[in-house]
C-alpha cells in the first residue's frame, strides 16, 4: 500500500480524521445528504448511461433503420458506431461549460441544467423518422441529437461525481463515489433490459419499424423521475464554505488551466483508458458478439445484461476497497491484468460457446470495476474545491471524447481492416501497456483531506 507522510494509514486513524471532517458540518445535514441528497444528485447518471447504452446496444438496428439498405452491414455498422464517437466529440465542450458553470454558480445549477437539456435528444429520438422516409436527413438529425447529448452529457457523470465526493467524509470517498457507479450501472441495466425484452418480443421487422421508439420513450418518463429528483437536491457543503468566504473563482476555466493543466492530463489520460475500457467491455461486445460471432441479437443483449447487473451490484465494493488499500493498487491491477486476460478472452468470445461467452465477459469486467472503483474518487481528489468542477469537467471528457468514445468505432474498423475477429483484444492490450508508466506516478490521495483552495 502506497503510504503518505501527511495522510493516515490505518482504520483508526481514517475514522478519527473523518469524525473531524464530519464535526465541520452538520450531523444533520450530512446524514440528510449521505441518503436522500447523494441519491438525488446522482439519478443523473442513469439518464446519461441508459441513452448512451441503448444507442450502443440498438446500434445494429439503427444501422438498418438510418442507413440504404444497399449499404454492407459492416460499413452501416461502423458509420452507425461513427455516429456514436461524434457526439461524444461534444462533451469536451460541454465539460467547458458545466465545468465553468458548476464552480461559478454551484454544482446544483450544472447538474440541473446538464439533466433538462438530455431530454431533448431523448425525445427527439423517440420520433425521428428512418432513412426510409426522410433519406439523408435522417441521419444526419440522429448525429445531431448525439451531440446534443454530448454536451449535456459533458457536465453529467464528472459534475456527479465532483456532488458526491465532496461532502464525503475521508475514507469514504471511494464508496461514496461509487453511488455514481451503481447509478450509472442501473442506466446500463435498464437499457439493457428495455432492449432485451424487445428484441425477445418483437420480430425484427417490428423492432425496426417502431419498437425501438418505445425504448426512447420509456427513457423520456425516466428523464422526468430525475429532474423532479434534481429540484429536491442540495449544494455541496464545499461549495456553500468556498461562496461563503467569497472566494468563488470569478474565472474558473482560466484557473484550473493554468493551476492545475499537468492533473488535468493526467485525468484525461486515465479517463480516456477507462473509456477505452469500458465501452469496448460494456458496448460494444454487444455488437461484436452480433455482427462478428453471430450470436443471435436477444441473446447478446440478454449477455449485457447479465453484465450490467454485476457491474451494478458490486461497484460499491470496489470503490470500499479503494479506500481501504489506496487508489493506486487497484488500477495498477487492473492494467496488468489486462495485459494478461484480452487476448485470451477473445478468443474465448470468438468460440460461439455461450457459457464460455459468459465467462469471459465475467472475466473482463473485473479489471474495469477494480480501475473505476479507484479512478472516480481520485479524479476529484486530484483539484481543489475552487476549480474541481472545471478541472475535472476539462480532463474528463476530454479524456472520454478522443480516447473513450472512438473506442468501438476503432475496433470495428479494425476488423473490417484486418479481417482479424481478435483485434479488439490488442487494442486493449496497448492502451493497458502506455497507461502502466501514468499509473506508477501517481500521488495516493485517498487517505488525504480535500483541499479546497
Amino acid at each position: 500500500m502506497t503510504q503518505l507522510p501527511d495522510g493516515p494509514t490505518n482504520d483508526a486513524a481514517i475514522s478519527s480524521s473523518a469524525a473531524g471532517d464530519a464535526a465541520a458540518s452538520p450531523p444533520a445535514e450530512t446524514t440528510t445528504r449521505s441518503l436522500l441528497g447523494r441519491f438525488f444528485g446522482a439519478i443523473g447518471a442513469v439518464v446519461e448511461w441508459y441513452d448512451l447504452m441503448l444507442y450502443g446496444y440498438l446500434s445494429v438496428v439503427f444501422a438498418r433503420v438510418f442507413f440504404p439498405e444497399d449499404a454492407s452491414p459492416g460499413v452501416a455498422l461502423a458509420a452507425t458506431l461513427g455516429g456514436f464517437a461524434i457526439g461524444f466529440l461534444m462533451r469536451p465542450l460541454g465539460g467547458l461549460f458545466f465545468g465553468w458553470l458548476g464552480d461559478r454558480h454551484g454544482r446544483k445549477t450544472s447538474l440541473m441544467v446538464a439533466i433538462t437539456m438530455m431530454s431533448f435528444p431523448m425525445l427527439g429520438t423517440a420520433i425521428l423518422p428512418g432513412y426510409a422516409a426522410w433519406g439523408w436527413a435522417a441521419p444526419i438529425l440522429l448525429i445531431f441529437f448525439r451531440m446534443v447529448q454530448g454536451f449535456s452529457s459533458g457536465g453529467e457523470f464528472s459534475g456527479t461525481l465532483v456532488f458526491l465526493s465532496e461532502d464525503a467524509n475521508r475514507g469514504r470517498r471511494g464508496r461514496i463515489a461509487s453511488i455514481a457507479t451503481t447509478f450509472a450501472g442501473i442506466g446500463i441495466l435498464l437499457a439493457s433490459l428495455v432492449a432485451t425484452v424487445l428484441a425477445t418480443l418483437l420480430t425484427e421487422a417490428q423492432l425496426d419499424s417502431w419498437g425501438w421508439r418505445i425504448a426512447y420513450g420509456i427513457g423520456g418518463l425516466i428523464i422526468v423521475l430525475g429532474i423532479f429528483m434534481r429540484l429536491k437536491m442540495q449544494e455541496t457543503e464545499r461549495f456553500e464554505q468556498v461562496q461563503g468566504d467569497g472566494r468563488v473563482a470569478k474565472r474558473p476555466l482560466r484557473a484550473a488551466i493554468t493551476k492545475h493543466w499537468r492533473m488535468i492530463l493526467v485525468i484525461a489520460a486515465l479517463a480516456g483508458y477507462s473509456g477505452i475500457v469500458y465501452f469496448i467491455v460494456m458496448t460494444y461486445l454487444v455488437s461484436y458478439l452480433e455482427g462478428t460471432i453471430g450470436i443471435p441479437h436477444d441473446t447478446a443483449l440478454l449477455m449485457a445484461t447479465v453484465a450490467a447487473l454485476i457491474y451494478a451490484v458490486t461497484a460499491y465494493w470496489f470503490g470500499w476497497f479503494s479506500d481501504k488499500i489506496g487508489r493506486k493498487p487497484p488500477m495498477i491491477w487492473s492494467a496488468v491484468a489486462l495485459v494478461i486476460v484480452a487476448i485470451p478472452c477473445f478468443w474465448m468470445l470468438s468460440s460461439g460457446n455461450l457459457f464460455v461467452i459468459y465467462l469471459s465477459m465475467a472475466i473482463l469486467i473485473l479489471p474495469l470495476l477494480f480501475f473505476t472503483g479507484g479512478f472516480y474518487p481520485a479524479a476529484s481528489e486530484y483539484i481543489p474545491t475552487r476549480e474541481r468542477n472545471a478541472g475535472m469537467g476539462i480532463g474528463y471528457n476530454f479524456g472520454v471524447a478522443i480516447l473513450g468514445s472512438t473506442a468501438p468505432f476503432v475496433a470495428q474498423v479494425l476488423i473490417n481492416w484486418t479481417g482479424n475477429d481478435i483485434v479488439p483484444a490488442y487494442y486493449l492490450v496497448a492502451a493497458s501497456i502506455l497507461i502502466l508508466p501514468v499509473l506508477w506516478k501517481l500521488p495516493e490521495t485517498a487517505f488525504s483531506k480535500l483541499k479546497d483552495y
